[in-house]
């Protein structure tokens, strides 16, 4: 077996042979507990050595769990055979932010779930739960460089879900989820997720059929992370737009004021971070302000490919390439309103969508009349990123944070119901 050798050293002997490289290097140490009829539960620990390296406009990589010659050897073969592109480089070292990451002491954080998790499953009798779970963690990310990239951050994050059915009369009601994830242990601490599940099956268990199909949908924080997001995320990279592969081009006006930023300095969040996944120091960037499409988010690569100014945007695990990607998501739309037509909840399938086009039909989850409590059901929601974005008109309710997004309910026009 090849021994291990110190990230320095491997830089350095990269540099003697007139490359530049770079080592993304993170280490994971996981709890996890999870029910599905019984209790389980296992602990994690992973690490993982991504090695690039670049010379002459061609890029090589590889990954392992270990730092060792033979990864150094692959990736030198893979710079080999890549092509050549000018955009192939490894990013300068930037001085970056500094955020308060770690909440809480792991072990310390073990015993509460623990502890706490069996609470998570006490629900009222018309109540079923079938799946759920607790995760906490502590992970730590390095990003080395011969370019002079030295940085080293470490941050908790703790997650729950829980899923499950109603009581009902004809057997049981559809299925509906919760999840909350954050940096601290709010998730495990608060009786917010419960709620949320029995809010949810309480309209759920009175299922109904559609009495009137209206063009204006309410589409909640959970549906915005089902539908909005991944779309968004495609049409807004650079070199998506680059590719003229995206829905939307850069300038466009939709007509309504809202804005949407990724921010990853929000330290609560579970995207948070001190630098993105090629070591450059983390930035807001404000994608859509008062309507306009105004800037896309790249990685290095694409940001000198497309010759536009670098959002440090990137994103990767130890074992693939950087991507342009989201951290945490904050919409804001300038005019307040009260949830109209039908409360759109949950989506399913937003994997069958054109993205290129941006055009969706998606089976609707849960879904529900204002003030009535009652789910409808058999509905599809269908249309592209642009009529949604150019449909919004107001946002409703309160703000709440649904994985990485922040954001209240929008209400917006022109989606279709079927």
């Amino acid at each position: 077996m090849a021994s291990e050798i110190d990230v320095y050293k491997a830089l350095s002997r990269l540099k003697a042979l007139g490359y530049q490289a770079e080592v993304f290097h993170t280490r994971l140490s996981e709890y996890a507990i999870e029910f599905d009829g019984s209790i389980r539960s296992e602990t994690l620990e992973d690490e993982g050595y991504g090695l690039r390296v670049a010379k002459d406009g061609k890029m090589g990589f590889a990954y392992s769990t270990r730092l060792t010659e033979e990864l150094i050897e692959r990736a030198i073969q893979g710079w080999r055979v890549s092509k050549v592109d000018e955009a192939n480089v490894i990013p300068p070292g930037e001085s970056g932010i500094t955020l308060s990451l770690v909440k809480f002491d792991l072990e310390k954080a073990i015993e509460e779930v623990r502890d706490s998790f069996p609470n998570l499953l006490e629900v009222p009798e018309w109540a079923s739960v079938s799946h759920a779970g607790a995760t906490v963690a502590l992970g730590e990310i390095e990003v080395a460089s011969t370019e002079g990239s030295d940085k080293r951050s470490k941050a908790t994050f703790s997650s729950a879900y829980i899923e499950g059915n109603a009581k009902v009369s004809s057997g049981v009601s559809p299925s509906v989820h919760s999840l909350s994830a954050t940096r601290d242990l709010s998730a495990m601490r608060s009786d917010a997720l419960k709620e949320d599940f029995l809010f949810k099956l309480e309209i759920a268990r009175n299922e109904v059929e559609p009495k009137s199909l209206p063009s204006v949908v309410t589409l909640t924080p959970e549906a915005l992370q089902d539908l909005l997001l991944p779309l968004l995320r495609f049409a807004v990279s650079t070199d998506n737009i680059y590719r003229k592969s995206s829905p939307l081009k850069l300038g466009e006006d939709f007509g309504t004021k809202f804005t949407v930023i990724d921010d990853p300095t929000l330290d609560e969040m579970i995207m948070s971070r001190e630098f993105d996944g090629e070591g450059l120091p983390s930035r807001k960037v404000e994608i859509i302000s008062d309507g306009v499409f105004v800037r896309s988010i790249n990685t290095y690569f694409w940001a000198r490919k497309a010759n536009v100014e670098p959002t440090h945007s990137a994103v990767r695990t130890y074992a693939t390439n950087p991507t342009a990607g989201f951290s945490n998501v904050v919409i804001k739309v300038k005019e307040v309103g009260e949830e109209e037509g039908m409360v759109v909840n949950s989506l399913r399938g937003i994997h069958t969508s054109d993205f290129a086009s941006g055009a969706f039909s998606l089976s609707v989850g849960l879904a529900w009349y204002p003030k009535e409590g009652k789910a409808v059901k058999g509905l599809n929601l269908s249309g592209t990123l642009r009529d949604l974005l150019r449909g919004i008109r107001a946002e409703a309710g309160d703000e709440r944070t649904v994985w990485n997004l922040k954001s209240r309910s929008l209400v917006v026009e022109g989606l279709k119901l079927t």
